[in-house]
């Protein structure tokens, strides 16, 4: 995938994704407790981080190279969940605003 996104650079300007930094990536990592498990614990890239419009143009690019069903699903999954994702913390947010509203 990597290598996908940057041989197609110039269809994901800097607002679509960025790459993690160091210090972002290990925080993640403690987040998720991925830390000092065997494989990836010393990642060799560090992994890019998308917008919607990023993974929209990433689902674009990876069906392109796509050769068999199974990956092909696979990306219209990886879609689906980041829009679902973004539902999902839309309306924590709503909920939010509206318990606070509430209690002022």
């Amino acid at each position: 995938m990597k290598r996908s996104v940057k041989n197609n650079i110039r269809r994901f300007p800097c607002d679509f994704m960025f790459e993690l930094t160091k210090e972002k990536w290990d925080s993640l990592r403690c987040s998720f407790c991925t830390l000092n498990k065997a494989r990836g614990q010393h990642p060799k890239y560090l992994p890019f981080a998308f917008t919607e419009h990023g993974v929209a143009q990433l689902s674009s690019v990876l069906m392109t190279i796509a050769e068999n069903n199974s990956l092909i699903l696979r990306i219209i999954q990886l879609y689906v969940t980041f829009v679902s994702s973004k539902k999902c913390l839309s309306n924590r947010r709503f909920v939010s605003v509206q318990l606070f509203e509430l209690w002022v």
